[in-house]
């Protein structure tokens, strides 16, 4: 039986994305030199195997398939690690020069552990190509440490200890000891404390990240070393891995005592009892610190207080110095002394003189006007105006007055602040005619002050030109005694008498005008009264 077979469309046996896809491919090869290249690489080793953070490195040559070969020939990377780099010793490789290079492959501690196949190309200036490929397994960075030192640099005096802080930050869960060593030729004289170092916490407590828990300290003695500068290198070993930290140290030479200085500020004070006064002690120290402690000491007559803070000093510092005189201390020069010791020897002293003066004792006046006064039966009454200064802190004065006879009355203010204006009232009753002697107290604070005055009494027979002339007379005493004690007050006081004697004066010119008036025209005055009178009839 004779079968016939009919072939379906190519378009039909296969689905139309892989149809194109073949489309593509033919069209791509048919683009491809058909001629064999001329060259050709070879990488060794092709695997290699490193920790995260190292370099591998392969050797890449060129080989000539074609004797005149001459083309230069340009090596490119694909698919390196990640967090990785590649580099060429040298590239492009040029046939007959240069045939070798170095290929490294550069990974950090980021680098994931795994396996890597790494393809280098190799391409000609005409555009052809070859590939070869290597293999770089990457595993976990090696546990390790990262040594480092505080201070970096550190300035001592000679004969003091140098004392630096020795760390070490431990990497992907490293917990080995660290033995520590001084490469200092000239630090003759040293100790690390503890040594080796040992981690302070259990490593769980690190993760990959750095985490410091190694300490240790390292301290020299400076006394045989000449001043100057020396390079500090702490190397830290554990197993085969070392590292090393680095500092400087200064030494200084010592100050001596004999250049250290001590200030005081002022030399001389003037001050009272129960006074308060300060000092400036300054200690300055030549590169400004001492390698032993000075100690400040000061001395001050028996039963006087001082304060002053700190007692000990390393370094150029500035104290204040307080001195309170006690009270009751006589007036007087007196003398501060102020010394500064190393251990129990003297470097230097100063002295400060305190002269006390006596407290001032306060004073206290008094003034009164008018001194004289007379009372009449007529003129009774009188003032007497007072003031009271004192020196002291104000207070109020009592007044007290003595001396006055029976017969004459008077009021006085139990109290008078310094500096106001006081007024004391006298009123005659039935005193008899005389002259008396009167004095007036003020007493404050424990001190007193008085003045006197006089007091005249005349009888009731007293006629008016005396009356006047006694007003007159009073009153220009009053003004005379106002102008002596400056009171402004007074002079209100004065002003308003001048004027009661202008009204009385003027009234009584006035009356003795209109009796003048009245004795020169009453007939004429009369006859005009009369006319009116008779028109009304």
């Amino acid at each position: 039986m004779h079968q016939t077979y009919k072939f379906l469309p190519l378009s039909v046996l296969m689905p139309k994305s892989l149809y194109i896809f073949l489309l593509i491919f033919l069209l791509t090869l048919s683009l491809i030199p058909l001629s064999a290249v001329d060259f050709d690489i070879i990488i060794s080793p092709t695997y290699a195997k490193v920790r995260a953070g190292e370099t591998a490195s392969f050797t890449v040559s060129l080989i000539k398939l074609n004797p005149g070969f001459s083309n230069d020939v340009y090596l490119t990377v694909f698919y390196e690690p990640p967090y990785s780099s590649v580099s060429f010793l040298d590239n492009p490789l040029k046939p007959g020069v240069v045939e070798t290079t170095i290929m490294k492959v550069i990974t950090s501690e980021k680098t994931p552990p795994g396996t890597y196949t790494i393809t280098v190309r190799g391409r000609d200036t005409t555009g052809a190509s070859v590939y070869e490929g290597v293999t770089v397994e990457v595993l976990p960075p090696e546990p390790q440490f990262i040594l480092s030192i505080s201070p970096s640099r550190l300035s001592v005096y000679r004969g003091e200890r140098a004392n630096f802080t020795v760390y070490a930050t431990p990497t992907y869960g490293f917990t080995g000891p660290i033995y520590l060593k001084l490469i200092c030729p000239l630090c003759t004289s040293y100790v690390f404390t503890p040594n080796p170092m040992c981690p302070t916490c259990p490593p769980s407590c690190c993760p990959a990240l750095p985490c410091a828990y190694y300490s240790s300290t390292l301290s020299i003695d400076t006394s045989g070393m000449a001043p100057g500068d020396y390079s500090v290198v702490v190397e830290g070993c554990s197993g085969s891995s070392c590292y090393r930290a680095y500092a400087t140290l200064t030494v200084l030479e010592a100050p001596r005592p004999e250049n250290i200085n001590l200030i005081v500020y002022p030399l001389t004070l003037v001050a009272k009892p129960e006074d308060n006064v300060k000092v400036d002690v300054t200690i300055s120290i030549p590169g400004g610190k001492s390698p032993d402690p000075l100690t400040l000491r000061v001395y001050a007559p028996q039963g006087w207080y001082l304060s002053y803070y700190p007692t000990k000093f390393y370094e150029t510092s500035t104290v204040q110095l307080w001195i309170s005189v006690p009270k009751g201390t006589l007036q007087g020069t007196y003398n501060i002394g102020i010394e500064l010791y190393k251990g129990e020897t003297l470097l230097k002293s100063r002295s400060v003189v305190v002269i006390v003066k006596s407290v001032e004792q306060a004073k206290i006046s008094l003034f009164a006007a008018p001194y004289e006064i007379i009372l009449t039966k007529d003129s009774p009454r009188a003032q007497i105006a007072v003031l009271v200064t004192y020196s002291g802190e104000v207070e109020d004065a009592t007044l007290s007055l003595l001396g006055l006879p029976a017969g004459i009355s008077y009021s006085i203010p139990p109290k008078l602040r310094p500096g106001q204006l006081g007024v004391i009232n006298l009123t005659l009753t039935d005193a008899k005619e005389g002259n008396y002697s009167a004095s007036l107290v003020a007493t404050m604070d424990g001190l007193s002050a008085s003045t006197n005055f006089r007091v005249i009494v005349k009888g009731a027979q007293v006629e008016t030109p005396t009356k006047t002339t006694t007003l007159t007379e009073s009153t220009t005493l009053t003004e005379t005694k106002r102008e002596t004690v400056t009171l402004t007050v007074e002079r209100g006081l004065a002003t308003t008498d001048y004027l009661l004697i202008a009204i009385a004066f003027l009234l009584l010119v006035l009356i003795l005008a209109l009796l003048l008036r009245r004795g020169a025209g009453g007939t004429a005055q009369g006859g005009v009264v009369q006319a009116p009178e008779g028109t009304q009839a």
